[in-house]
């Protein structure tokens, strides 16, 4: 029997009800714990159906599918249709589309490699085999370490926690080694089963002084192989807004870094266990975009930002005074003590509630609106200054033309340079979310913003089918 005909077959035998499609399995919030408690690691693909870099990736995923289910053992990939499925994106803090994650009873990582068949394959190959380097001697282990920006080592002679290689399969950043070497553990002043971090940078090296548990072994890691002041890039975005961990943002201009630094490096040091601190270059595009995001005042440079979580979303603490050492560590002391307010800025409620058919909302009243569980709302988060708002306005008018009748229907649109809403932390513009009544969590749109997408978008996600007997949203 080849192996076209009997793939089906085992696929069925060892999942059961969970499909697949061109050798990708296809999963939800209903099936997926289902799957985890069978396999040991999976790479999930969380997509948007609207993008149109998912749609490229579908043929090199596919591929990828086939040769791995090829190998001995078998290694299964998935997907997800992460705006269909809020839960899991929420679970996953899936932010962008496509987003690749490698799950394991362990935890789990973003992929970051080439989005290529043969690079998904070769890298989940990789990850299926041992990641750790070992070495017998004090000199292999030292001229490791001279050319390694982030390693991991343990010293041990006798047989290592598992822990420690489920770990080093969660981390595409450092190596992981183990040294048995007895001058070793004298030169570093260690025992049997003592773990180092040694870095490039900061402090040289770390030592672990946790239990030998891996959820702590990997909070660890995560906080100490990163810089104490770190260049505002995707992966500090990603450990300050996917992982939650309040950071303390630094707005200024290149050329005025050197006036601030030692007190910004000072602090950092000091609290580097509390906040992650990262600094932006507002001559730079991007980063002045972050900046009116967080709420920066225009003319208010340089500018101190902490965000943190709570339940509802993000919030945000300034500091734009003098900068001095005394100042800004009591700003620091304020937040850790909770003795300042968060800030938050909305426009006035509008006289005229309506522009071309548009409802305009303002931070206050968005949870009115917005979260009203007897309507549909589409939401255009934009910024004034955005080409690509100005050039969607004519479609986003046509689409509140079009369905201006519908009463179970909102089409809204917010500024988000003069509006701060709580839960919606807003990075690209436009942004677009459909809250469906039964789906407040939202649904973010992904791909071409033009009227028929929008269109076709609300079709799918609207809680009044065209065949309900209660208010009918026919399209």
């Amino acid at each position: 029997m080849s192996f076209k005909i009997l793939a089906p077959l085992l696929i069925a035998c060892i999942f059961g009800e969970i499909s697949e499609e061109d050798n990708v399995l296809i999963l939800n919030d209903s099936n997926f714990e289902q799957l985890l408690a069978q396999q040991s690691q999976i790479l999930v693909n969380f997509y948007s159906p609207w993008s149109q870099s998912c749609k490229s990736l579908i043929p090199e995923y596919s591929k990828a599918a086939l040769a791995l289910k090829q190998i001995s053992p078998a290694i299964y990939i998935a997907k997800v249709d992460a705006a269909a499925n809020p839960t899991l994106a929420e679970k996953y803090g899936i932010t962008e589309y496509p987003t690749l994650k490698y799950i394991s009873e362990e935890g789990s990582i973003k992929y970051t490699g080439d989005l290529t068949g043969d690079s998904i394959t070769a890298w989940l190959i990789k990850r299926s085999q041992s990641q750790i380097q070992n070495y017998s001697t004090i000199t292999e282990l030292q001229s490791v370490l001279e050319n390694t920006k982030v390693a991991v080592v343990l010293f041990a002679t006798i047989k290592f926690p598992h822990h420690f290689e489920a770990a080093s399969k969660l981390f595409d950043d450092a190596i992981f080694i183990i040294c048995t070497d007895k001058d070793a553990f004298s030169y570093y002043g260690v025992e049997e089963w003592s773990i180092m971090m040694f870095k490039q940078y900061d402090d040289k090296a770390t030592r672990y002084y946790g239990p030998m548990a891996l959820n702590y072994l990997i909070k660890w890691i995560e906080e100490n192989k990163r810089p104490w002041t770190w260049q505002y890039c995707s992966d500090a975005s990603e450990f300050i807004f996917q992982k939650k961990h309040p950071a303390l943002f630094f707005f200024r201009y290149e050329g005025e870094a050197n006036t601030y630094n030692e007190i910004y490096e000072k602090l950092a040091k000091e609290y580097k266990s509390k906040l992650v601190f990262t600094h932006a270059d507002l001559s730079l595009p991007a980063y002045k975009k972050l900046s009116v995001v967080l709420g920066v005042p225009k003319h208010a440079q340089p500018t101190f930002v902490i965000i943190d979580h709570d339940g509802n979303g993000i919030n945000k603490y300034l500091y734009y005074k003098t900068v001095n050492e005394e100042d800004l560590r009591s700003f620091i002391k304020g937040w850790l003590n909770k003795e300042i307010e968060p800030y938050a800025k909305s426009e006035p409620i509008p006289d005229q509630l309506y522009a071309q058919g548009i409802r305009i909302i303002v931070a206050e009243n968005f949870q009115q609106i917005v979260m009203d569980n007897k309507k549909d709302v589409l939401v255009q988060f934009y910024a004034p200054w955005s080409v690509a708002c100005r050039n969607l306005a004519k479609d986003y008018e046509k689409l509140a033309a079009t369905l201006i009748e519908i009463d179970e229907l909102v089409i809204a649109k917010i500024d988000m340079y003069l509006n701060d809403v709580k839960g919606q932390f807003i990075q690209d513009f436009p942004t677009i979310k459909f809250f469906p009544a039964k789906n407040k969590k939202g649904v973010l749109f992904h791909g071409d913003a033009n009227y028929e997408n929008l269109l076709k978008f609300i079709q799918e996600y609207t809680s009044f089918k065209a065949e309900d007997k209660k208010p009918k949203l026919d399209l």
